[in-house]
């Protein structure tokens, strides 16, 4: 008798395993709810059923008011079903979506009928109209992806849970870990019961191991969803405020190099200059790559790429402006004796512009290699910062003549005096608000100037020092404070305040150049420290 019951058992787990065969994860889940009903109204059943005794009653029931209450239970759990589900029998489901699914249960399931025989309205229970969540069960593992192979925001690590917190709600879950348990049950039975060729009833006893965990791997996805302050009400990423630091500090391979310059290249990396070794650099993912200068001793100092997608920079000892290719070739271009070129700039007509500091010209140069230049009204100037105004004309600074200059791109030159005497204006950039700021040696101050040319300005205490000037992301002013050895955080929307913070590596001297990078923050050079650093503010 026992081994005609095991042989039983095997063939209604054949006949379950052709029945689940070849069909998606949702028709799998479709009749495992199927399974599932039609288990719980057989041991609902069997426990109401009368058993003999002196009392006559029912099994675990002992008074009359636990039994109408037992049977109210009963009454419920049938409503709920809706009539869908057969007693005892699984429901086969070949190859179909889910609708499909729904559809070929109906047909297949009789619906029960009244006393007059006529089928009733089909009633639908509000904890029970949606059976699974409207999503793959695939999307459960989006937050290890986003985790292993890219960032993503905490809108995209929380929105399966979301989803599943609020299945869980609406269903009427009592707690997360019974949520948890029935989807790992669920998970189980949809990977496994198709091929392990024994019946659900012999099988159960081995998936619990399987279960277990999965469950810990759907609570490590919890977890996981929940970090990088997600929040599962509203996925909505929060912003996370950092406080502003130096975040890392790349060592350059040549000792005392003196980086000086640094911009981004086209090519994804960043890349800079090495006054002191004469040498072009690249920092990549992979580190620092070095490239020689031909002409020797040449000072290189400012780099920018141009509009070829080549690095150009200029040679100030050497009088010359040079050109590397991501490949690391380089080309020189020769200007006037004594010219000491300073910063380079790519220009709005397309061509390279930079300063003379030596012969006090305006310079330009095409992709080609044809130079121009343009002489600025003021003798001895000081010619050293260049950038592009909101006009589309080329603004630039005089340190010793306390002026801020002007030129089209035709070579039209005019100029205009800073807020107080001896000011000393360093770099120069366009601010948020359309005018153009600048920092001022002396003081050390923050100039403005607007297109028309009002001037004026404000103090950067307590910063003592101030050379290198990035507009941020945030629209705040960054600053380099080599005498401090700090970076300065200017807010000039609203409320004007200066903040400093300090830098890892002592007697670093950040600056004179730095660039906003790929990812917003800022890059700077260290000429003392030897190094690239990052400074994040977000």
């Amino acid at each position: 008798m026992h081994d005609a019951h095991k042989a039983r058992n095997r063939q209604r787990g054949k006949q379950g395993d052709e029945d689940l065969r070849g069909i998606g994860l949702r028709g799998n889940l479709m009749a495992l709810e199927a399974f599932e009903h039609g288990e719980e109204q057989r041991l609902n059943d069997r426990q109401l059923r009368p058993r003999s005794g002196p009392r006559g009653t029912l099994r675990g029931q002992r008074t009359a008011p636990a039994q109408r209450q037992q049977k109210k239970r009963r009454t419920k759990r049938s409503q709920q079903c809706d009539g869908k589900f057969q007693r005892g029998k699984r429901v086969g489901v070949r190859g179909i979506g889910l609708r499909a699914a729904r559809q070929s249960v109906d047909e297949r399931v009789p619906k029960k009928r009244g006393r007059d025989g006529r089928q009733p309205p089909e009633r639908e229970s509000p904890g029970h109209a949606v059976k699974f969540p409207p999503w793959p069960l695939s999307t459960l593992t989006r937050p290890l992806e986003v985790g292993i192979g890219r960032s993503a925001s905490s809108s995209d690590r929380a929105e399966p849970l979301v989803v599943l917190f609020r299945y869980a709600l609406r269903n009427r879950y009592r707690s997360v870990h019974q949520f948890v348990k029935k989807l790992a049950h669920r998970v189980v039975f949809a990977a496994g019961a198709a091929n392990d060729g024994r019946s659900l009833n012999q099988g159960a006893t081995m998936r619990r191991i399987p279960g277990l965990a999965a469950s810990s791997i759907l609570t490590l996805l919890v977890v996981s969803a929940c970090g990088n302050s997600s929040n599962l009400v509203n996925p909505s990423p929060t912003p996370t405020p950092v406080v502003p630091n130096v975040a890392s500090e790349a060592m350059i391979p040549t000792a005392n190099a003196q980086p000086t310059a640094i911009t981004r290249g086209q090519d994804g990396n960043y890349w800079f200059t090495e006054s002191a070794a004469n040498k072009i650099a690249r920092l990549s993912p992979g580190g620092v790559a070095e490239f020689p200068v031909p002409t020797a001793g040449s000072r290189p100092f400012s780099i920018v790429t141009g509009s070829d997608g080549n690095l150009w920079f200029t040679e100030s000892t050497a009088s010359k402006i040079g050109k590397i290719t991501f490949g690391g070739v380089v080309t020189e271009y020769a200007l006037a004796a004594g010219s000491s070129p300073q910063q380079i700039i790519a220009g709005p007509d397309g061509n390279l512009w930079f300063t003379e500091a030596g012969t006090n010209r305006i310079g330009t140069i095409t992709v080609a290699g044809v130079v121009s230049e343009f002489a600025v009204p003021t003798a001895a100037a000081g010619l050293f910062s260049i950038t592009i105004g909101p006009d589309g004309a080329l603004w630039f600074t005089e340190q010793t003549a306390s002026k801020i200059g002007r030129i089209t791109t035709a070579g039209a030159l005019s100029e205009f005096a800073t807020a107080t005497a001896n000011a000393q204006p360093y770099e120069i950039v366009l601010g948020p608000d359309g005018a153009l700021w600048f920092t001022q040696q002396t003081g050390p101050k923050l100039g403005r100037l607007t297109s028309a040319g009002v001037a004026s300005e404000f103090s950067l205490a307590p910063a003592t020092s101030a050379n290198f000037i990035v507009v941020g992301s945030d629209g705040r002013f960054y600053i380099g404070d080599p005498a401090s050895n700090k970076i300065a955080q200017v807010t000039t929307a609203g409320t004007y305040g200066v903040i400093e913070y300090g830098i890892p590596t002592p007697n670093a001297q950040p600056g004179p150049f730095a660039v906003l990078g790929f990812d917003a923050r800022v890059y700077f050079t260290e000429s003392s420290g030897n190094k690239i650093a990052q400074f994040q503010y977000f």
